[in-house]
């Protein structure tokens, strides 16, 4: 195959007013006033696309018209077709035989760089901008090139900071890399007969040997890649099971655990914490009297301790909305300048369930 690129490199740029070339090139490039360029997306297999180009180009070759193509695959079977009417002048510049006919803008592919302005100097200047999906937007409209603006608000492109690049496309005497694979000569041969009285002797065999052997080098390649793919796939599957597997294996645990905050969290609904009762006392019954025994019994607490006036303690408790069943367990005693008390008081639901909470 190295051979047949280095046999096939050299370019011939037919001129745009249709004169016949001297040159003895291998390759004809086109002007892009000279066609008319088409693309289609095909999702289908290596045989079912073959049969879709070989339609399309039948459609597009109704009028007498020769019809270029090239093909890219953008994924599993997901393919884009480039397809060049040229006019039928075209024919007329070409030697007898068999020619490689490349349509001048299939050459920029390879050598923009992604969204980045080019003004090619042609037979006609245009602007081309080559986007990251591989989208050619180009225009010879005199208007748009008067200012690099005009051609990028056309096509959506913000202008700021946006330098033009310059490339003299007539420069280019060979094929750059990249621009022409194997398969691509399918699409991209055209033979050329001088008269039409006589058939040409075309190699049908050889032709034949050589279509077989690209399309089992392309089967082969295709199965490799699909292989690779399957593994890649399983290996993906295999990563996503075992971080599923983690997965569940969390949430048993949460489920645990939430099993047992909610025991808990229904133990203190129906017993409020004893620190929360202790320091509910403490601030409600600070500077009134001094606590010596406390008992705690779920939400019952009994209470021991000391007083200037026990009544007024009992009236403290009483009037707090905190306590229920606020009441004397002993007789009010008298120990030298203080009052002796036990008092016993049942804490309230509501406040049980704020206690909890906080």
């Amino acid at each position: 195959m190295k051979n047949v690129l280095k046999r096939t490199s050299a370019l011939n740029w037919l001129d745009q007013n249709i004169g016949r070339s001297d040159k003895k090139s291998n390759i004809y490039v086109v002007p892009r006033s000279l066609y008319q360029e088409h693309r289609r997306t095909y999702k289908a297999t290596a045989l079912e696309l073959l049969r879709l180009i070989r339609n399309e180009s039948k459609v597009y070759g109704r009028s007498g018209n020769t019809v270029v193509w090239r093909c890219r695959q953008l994924g599993s079977n997901n393919f884009t077709v480039l397809f060049a009417v040229l006019d039928q002048e075209v024919n007329e510049s070409l030697r007898k035989g068999w020619q490689i006919v490349l349509p001048e803008t299939w050459l920029l592919y390879p050598l923009l760089n992604r969204d980045m302005l080019y003004r090619v100097r042609s037979g006609d200047d245009y602007w081309a901008w080559l986007k990251q999906d591989q989208t050619l937007h180009i225009t010879t409209i005199k208007g748009l090139m008067q200012q690099p603006q005009y051609f990028l608000d056309a096509i959506g492109v913000p202008a700021h900071g946006v330098q033009a690049e310059t490339l003299d496309f007539r420069s280019l005497s060979e094929v750059p890399k990249s621009a022409i694979n194997a398969f691509d000569y399918l699409g991209l041969s055209v033979w050329h007969k001088t008269g039409a009285a006589k058939q040409p002797d075309v190699p049908w065999r050889k032709l034949a040997i050589f279509a077989g052997g690209l399309l089992l080098v392309y089967a082969g390649l295709l199965s490799a890649g699909l292989v690779y793919h399957e593994q890649r796939l399983n290996d993906q599957v295999a990563t996503l099971q075992a971080q599923a597997n983690e997965v569940f294996v969390r949430q048993r645990e949460l489920e645990e655990q939430m099993s047992v905050l909610t025991s808990y969290q229904e133990y203190f609904e129906r017993f409020p914490s004893a620190a929360y009762l202790l320091s509910r006392v403490s601030e409600q019954l600070q500077g009134k009297a001094v606590v010596r025994t406390i008992q705690l019994s779920g939400p019952q607490l009994q209470i021991s301790g000391t007083a200037d006036s026990a009544t007024e303690v009992f009236s403290i408790l009483s009037a707090n909305p905190d306590w229920a069943e606020v009441r004397f367990d002993r007789n009010i005693q008298r120990s030298k300048d203080q009052e002796v008390f036990t008092l016993s008081m049942v804490h309230k639901k509501e406040q049980n369930q704020e206690g909890s909470s906080q």
